[in-house]
């Protein structure tokens, strides 16, 4: 009988002390208490109703030996329950299972629903009490998995991993996908052997929060903080429960690679039971942790407990403004918002009280950049492919707190489409990598039938790029948020996912996929407005460096050795206007032949001149140089700050970090300003750069032209730090003993030179190994527990150094646990690393070390225990090193931003207008210690406009009747925002006057002099006005709708002749004048025209005589007639050629005789491009495909009129092509000569190994698999002697049915190179039909050339890579193993998509060898491709 006497620890104490019978309870009520919600005890002999059990060694999936080289099959008949436990044997027998023999079998169970499906569960304790196995290379494992899974995206939960004979340790550890495969994890030692008796392994997970125990000790905790860039899966889905036990090999990481043996075997892994547990130790606040001043509606929740009582608190000035006593609120965060906590006090009768927290940071508020999509006035993006149903422009069904808008957009997600897609273009993206740094974000309002948590992932691609089996190729970065309400509003955040491909061109950014909860079937509603970017205001630029300017200036030079192009300093500048005046530039030449052409600079002793790369990659510091060039708009041009000796091998070496540049003008000077793209290596360090490569157009053969000048560096403030803790200086303050020493390291030796900055009479010298590449000084250190402020760049590490080392020696200071960290296990337990470099030679001076990774987010900052430097890694020297003075610097806080100062200078308090009103809103604004960035315009918390330049004003028109409080906001170039005092307005009612445009009959006067009445015989009958005489008037009361020009008819009847009146406002202006003649009696009566310009609104109108001898019937005011904009489009003209992919701009000339343009429009065809609202109007249509093209531009006028204006034609030639689509694809042949002259020779890009046939027979035939379906335009083909003189060149787009492209008779050259082609498929094959000489056929290079497919660029899916199946090890410093399923080819490509390695595989091999010892340092993808087009693509990281 079990108990729950069984919790170990404080488990056991608790249900001690309060009674065992809540802990049992399952009641709903009763959530808040602890609840065992699901557990299978194993007393029913022979019962495995709650688990499926697994059969088979995983090749029935594709993934033979589950990616680990294990050793065991698994089979049921290992798996029984007997004498109240579960029983996993493991045996050493010999099993075959289809055709594969195994020498090891044992069991492996998921836990399971009645119906059959996986039991699944999210949040809670799981726990397990086992016995584990004892032998050499077994491997028990209680484990959990994602359902739905796509490992490593969605993460696994190792509860508890154990191996080898006698146990003593166990590991807990989390998988997640962070740009690649990551994983954090911690050892449990125990004092005895953990196969001699039952323990408890346990994780408590919680929203954001795992930590896992062996009998109730605590050992690991991990949380978005630990992980690489804040990855956390392990909120998105529900988990299953994995119980088995394997068995290692020479090929199984885990258990070090190592033979296991049989004569330990069998062994038994015993579980007494399994349970699963709620309680506060799965409840978590869930919601933002970083939000801004200004946010609103923010939403924080708790899983909902039934029965409870919700208290909230908030920080300083937040609001609550919906949900105070439920399980979720809606929180705004004011202007004066700080950060805090956001807290809820949870209660449940017969149940503990429980508070949790969310800490919550709070910055200042962002700016809009625009809003791009309301479905009202802004319209700025364009949709492209969708799986769903979009409808655009829908009522909104819920106008109310959260989104008031009238129409929004409408999207019903597809439910046959696990990967539902909706495509929008023209979203504002620019640089890409701004969004991965949380310079800029995409917001949008969302209303959702979809559950609370549902998940919408975006997608930032470049549509050149992508195609449907490439991914991540094109797919730069992806994007996440959240569901927190269900059919209600609430605004999205999207915050930054992973990055997908770190190739993509951070500017090429045309394509935003977004996915509504991806990898379900769902048929959900979204309603969506407000696609908006917000974004931090920029830092102002305090200092620039200038490197170069050819003037004089000269930091950097010119490096003539390794340059492919002609460059030329001191060189006339070919236009000295705009940006530039300099009478000297440089000019250079770009090599045409080179398709990755450089310009490389030296920049002095590494860590000199650029000091540190990080500065660069967090955009503290930017690159600038101006640039003048014949190279077309949207030119791409890069800069690599890079380390000359270690660059000198191949790529990546040496490359740290990539900027990225795009040119927009052509033949004029620009200065480019360079953002951080990549890091290639990022083993260079950051202190280490000594050169500059600066690449023109890399990947494109082009030989433009560029004149450059003004190399710089633009700088923004940096902190500056003041004196911290002393920890170490080896004559009072001894708080860092030697630990351990690769070298000899005598603390407190004799200063070698006691002058200047160090006068200390003792010292520490260290002499370096010579021996040892990577020579280590250990100390112990128990002061250094904030390891997050030297991150953060809160507090630096700093020392005294004297060495005979040169100048650029690098310095390493590593934070490490001494527990965690062993020689063989980098990089756990190494919390983070700094850097500096010698800039001194036998002299005492002050190394700052700068900030350069945490290898190992997993390690706490209380865990460190150790500091260790390292003199000159990776290097063999026995230079010696004295140092002193081991410190920390604190920066010292920035001066607090004041405010910006704002008033509403007009309109004055208690003004009053007359519906409908047009109100001019003026504000002064000024910044006492920066600029004024933008002043907007309130109503109430409705904003109506913004200025961005004084002076700041808003016109705000056809104000309806109403009482409004108006306010102005100013914010400065810090992002601090103010408010003027409110003022108040009242528009009262539209006035009952008379309606212009209209006819107001002469007898409704509200006032007159000197005129009477009488019967009128016009049309109409009624009465006029007579007796008229000079100086008499008549005042109307009108309501002008429209300001405007009215034509105004005044129907008069005279007999004299000679009169005159004039049309008057009632201050006594003239609008208009008319003469009147004789009619020829006085009820003859004749219309008068003329035209009066009036304002709108209410007002009286005087009819003015200047001369008398008339009558007057009625007035007469007939609407102006807007006159339509004038529009033109200046370029391209008509017949532009240009060549694909194209960069047209389109540029036009628009006005609008009797009022304003308010945008101008480009089309191509029906399709809109983009618009411009201000002149010069202009629109920039990058990465055109080939086509012919009919643009025109239409300019809308503030009235609505719209004009288009006459069509221009252009064509867009396809691109020359020039990538050979069947390098290293799959190739397959009739026959082989040898295995030494196979099929895929002939694709490999090397002239000196071909694929030969058989002897003699004939015909033959090779084809190759181009991957994608292609327009084939040439096929080039380098014969050895034995080549074909008849032949066909054929496409195919299965293999099976051949279409001809060429037939080729007479053949009798060695290089056949065939243009000219058309056809389209995915193969292509050569078809040898007569023979030159008896042998066989011999074919050195099989290329073929042309352009991808139209429609081929679909959202990409790939074969999704169970963990069982991934290669390994890795990262990987040699033998690299990746399981086979079918017979194929095996690509090994770059970050940069360069093939490292091709090998074909067999389907006999499960496991296939790959030597990647000869690879850099990096990161790698490997696919593996098929007979039948499939391919899979993992990554790896080369050690």
């Amino acid at each position: 009988m079990k108990t729950l006497s069984k919790f170990p620890g404080r488990w056991a104490r608790l249900a001690v002390a309060t009674g065992i019978g809540w802990l049992l309870q399952t009641t709903p009520a009763q959530a808040q208490c602890t609840q065992l919600v699901w557990q299978d005890e194993f007393d029913t002999p022979g019962d495995l109703s709650k688990w499926q059990v697994y059969e088979g060694d995983g090749c029935e999936t594709g993934n033979c030996n589950f990616g680990n080289a294990e050793l065991q099959v698994y089979r049921p008949a290992n798996a029984t329950v007997t004498g109240g436990v579960l029983n996993i044997a493991t045996r050493y027998e010999n099993t075959v299972v289809g055709g594969r023999t195994y020498n090891y079998t044992s069991a492996k169970l998921y836990s399971k629903q009645a119906s059959g499906a996986l039991q699944t569960f999210k949040y809670g304790r799981i726990e397990a009490r086992m016995k584990l196995p004892s032998a050499q290379g077994v491997w028990p494992a209680f484990w959990m998995l994602a359902d739905p899974g796509n490992w490593p995206t969605t993460g696994e939960i190792d509860i508890m991993e154990a191996k080898h004979k006698n146990p003593t340790s166990v590991s807990g550890t989390i998988h997640y996908d962070a740009g690649g495969w990551r994983y954090s994890g911690r050892d449990y030692t125990s004092a005895v052997d953990l196969s001699q008796a039952f323990h408890v392994y346990a994780v408590e997970w919680s929203p954001e929060k795992i930590q896992w125990f062996v009998d109730g000790v605590l050992f690991n905790t991990a949380s978005p903080s630990t992980t690489v860039g804040g990855s956390w899966p392990f909120n998105d889905n529900n988990f299953y429960i994995i119980l088995n036990a394997a068995v290692g090999g020479p090929g199984t990481g885990f258990t070090g690679y190592q033979n296991p043996t049989p004569s330990d075997f069998p062994t038994t892994t015993q579980v007494d039971y399994v349970r699963v547990y709620k309680g506060a130790f799965s409840a978590a606040v869930l919601g933002a942790g970083q939000v801004y001043q200004g946010d609103a509606n923010k939403t924080y929740r708790l899983e909902a407990i039934a029965g409870a009582t919700y208290a909230w608190t908030v920080p300083s000035a937040a609001t609550i403004t919906n949900g105070q006593g439920t399980n979720a609120v809606q929180v705004s965060f004011g202007s004066g918002a700080t950060t805090g906590t956001v807290s809820a006090t949870v209660t449940v009768n017969n149940c503990p009280t429980g508070t949790y927290s969310k800490a919550v940071t709070v910055l200042p508020a962002l700016q809009l950049d625009r809003v791009y999509e309301d479905f009202e006035s802004s319209r700025v993006i364009t949709y492209g492919v969708v799986t769903g149903t979009l409808t655009q422009a829908v009522n909104n069904p819920a106008a109310t707190a959260g989104n008031t808008s009238a129409k929004v957009g409408q999207y019903v997600r597809n439910a046959s489409e696990q990967y539902d897609v909706l495509y929008v273009r023209n979203l504002g993206i620019r640089n890409a990598n701004d969004f991965v740094a949380g310079r800029r974000k995409v917001y949008v309002d969302v209303y959702s039938t979809a559950p609370v948590g549902s998940k919408v992932t975006m997608q930032f691609e470049n549509s050149q790029a992508t195609t449907a089996t490439n991914f991540p190729t094109g797919r730069h970065s992806a994007y996440r948020a959240f569901t927190t309400r269900q059919n209600a509003w609430e605004t999205f955040e999207f915050e930054f996912e992973r990055s997908l491909d770190a190739g993509t061109n951070i500017y090429a950014i045309d394509n935003v996929a977004f996915l509504f909860q991806p990898a379900t079937n769902s048929g959900a509603t979204f309603y969506f407005d407000n696609l908006l970017i917000k974004q931090k205001p920029d830092a102002p630029v305090v200092a620039t460096d200038v490197l170069l300017n050819y003037d004089g200036a000269a930091r950097i030079t010119f490096d003539p050795t390794i340059t492919g192009g002609t460059y030329t300093l001191n060189f006339a500048n070919p236009s000295a206007t705009g940006v530039n005046t300099s009478a000297n530039v440089a000019r250079y030449v770009r090599n045409p032949a080179e398709q990755y052409d450089v310009l490389f600079f030296d920049a002095g002793v590494p860590g000199t001149v650029i000091e540190d790369a990080a500065l660069f990659k967090n955009q503290t510091y930017q690159l600038q140089f101006d640039v003048y060039s014949t190279a077309p708009v949207g030119t791409p041009v890069g800069i690599t700050l890079q380390n000359k000796a270690a660059a000198a091998g191949a790529y990546p070496a040496g490359r740290n970090s990539t900027y990225l540049a795009n040119t927009t003008r052509q033949n004029q000077w620009e200065t480019l300003t360079f953002s951080y793209n990549t890091t290639p290596d990022g083993g260079t360090a950051n202190v280490s750069i000594d050169q500059l490569a600066i690449l023109f157009n890399s990947g494109v053969a082009s030989g433009d032209t560029y004149y450059i000048d003004n190399i710089r560096v633009a700088k923004r403030a940096t902190p500056t730090y003041t004196a911290g803790t002393t920890f170490e200086n080896y004559d009072t303050v001894r708080n860092l003993p030697l630990r351990t020493a690769t070298g000899t390291y005598v603390a407190a030796a004799n200063n070698p030179a006691a002058t200047g900055l160090n006068t200390s009479a003792k010292v520490a010298q260290y002499t370096r190994n010579p021996a040892s590449q990577y020579d280590a000084l250990t100390l112990a250190s128990t002061q250094i527990k904030d390891g997050a402020a030297y991150e953060s760049g809160q507090k630096v590490f700093a020392m005294d150094v004297y060495t005979s080392a040169p100048v650029g020696t690098p310095i390493s200071w590593q934070l490490e646990n001494s527990t965690a960290t062993t020689p063989g296990n980098y990089p756990t337990g190494r919390h983070s690393s700094y850097q500096a470099v010698v800039k001194q030679t036998n002299a005492w001076h002050t190394l700052t070390f700068s900030y350069a990774g945490s290898p190992d987010a997993g390690t706490a900052d209380a865990e460190v225990d150790n500091v260790v430097l390292l003199f000159a890694p990776n290097s063999l020297t026995g230079s010696v090193f004295y140092i002193d003075n081991l410190r920390s610097l604190t920066a010292v806080s920035s001066p607090t931003n004041a405010a910006p100062t704002v008033s509403l200078t007009a309109p004055s308090g208690g003004a009053t207008f007359a519906a409908p009103a047009s109100i001019t809103l003026t504000a002064t604004a000024a910044d006492a210690d920066g600029t004024v960035s933008k002043v907007e315009f309130y109503n109430g918390a409705t904003k109506l406009g913004e200025d961005v330049s004084s002076p700041y004003t808003f016109s705000w028109t056809n104000v309806p009747a109403g009482s409004y409080s108006l306010t102005a906001r100013a914010t400065d170039n810090a992002g601090a925002v103010t408010t003027s005092a409110a003022v108040s307005v009242t528009v009262g009612a539209a006035p009952s006057g008379l309606t212009i445009p209209g006819t107001i009959e002469a007898e409704n006067y509200t006032a007159m002099a000197g005129v009477q009445l009488e019967a009128t015989g016009d049309t109409g009958g009624g009465q006029n006005v007579g007796w008229i005489d000079t100086g008499d008037y008549l005042d109307y009361a009108v309501n002008v709708q429209t300001a405007g020009t009215y034509t105004v008819g005044f129907r008069v009847a005279s007999v004299p002749g000679g009169g005159q009146l004039q049309l008057r406002s009632a201050s006594g202006m003239v609008y208009a004048t008319a003469s009147i003649a004789a009619t020829g009696g006085w009820q003859t009566w004749s219309t008068v025209n003329a035209t009066a310009t009036l304002p709108a609104g209410a007002q009286t109108l005087r009819v003015y005589v200047a001369a008398g001898g008339w009558n007057l019937n009625w007035i007469s005011f007939t609407a102006p007639t807007n006159a339509a904009p004038t529009v033109s489009l200046t370029s391209p003209t008509g017949g532009t050629a240009v060549t694909a992919p194209a960069s047209i701009t389109l540029t036009a000339l628009a006005a609008d005789a009797d009022g304003t343009v308010s945008k101008v429009e480009f089309y191509n065809g029906t399709t809109k491009l983009g618009e411009d609202v201000s002149s010069p109007y202009a629109f920039s249509w990058s990465n055109v495909p080939a086509g012919t093209y009919s643009l025109t531009a239409r300019a809308t006028d503030n009235a609505g009129a719209v004009t288009a204006s006459t069509a221009v034609s252009v064509t867009v030639s396809a691109a020359p092509a020039t990538t050979n689509l069947a390098l290293n694809k799959s190739a397959t042949a009739s026959s082989v000569e040898n295995a030494g002259s196979p099929a895929q020779s002939a694709v490999d890009g090397n002239s000196s190994t071909r694929w030969s046939s058989e002897w003699g027979a004939a015909p033959q035939w090779i084809y190759v698999d181009l991957g994608a379906t292609y327009n084939v335009s040439r096929v080039k083909l380098l014969w050895e002697a034995a080549y074909a003189t008849d032949y066909q060149v054929e496409i195919s787009s299965d293999a099976v049915t051949w279409s001809p492209l060429r037939a080729v008779t007479g053949n009798s050259s060695l290089t056949n190179d065939l243009t000219g082609l058309s056809g389209t498929g995915k193969f292509v094959r050569i078809y040898c039909q007569t023979r030159a000489l008896p042998y066989g056929y011999s074919l050195y290079d099989f290329e073929v050339y042309g352009t991808a497919a139209s429609g081929s660029r679909a959202l990409a899916t790939t074969r999704v890579i169970a963990p069982e199946a991934r290669l390994y090890p890795n990262p990987v410093s040699r033998l690299l193993k990746v399981p086979i399923a079918s017979a194929g080819v095996l690509t090994i490509t770059d970050a940069l998509g360069r093939v490292a390695h091709t090998q074909a595989v067999t389907a006999q091999q499960a496991v296939a060898e790959v030597d990647v010892q000869s690879l850099q340092p990096g990161l790698y993808f490997l696919t593996l491709r098929d007979a039948t087009g499939g391919s899979t693509v993992q990554q790896f990281i080369k050690q």
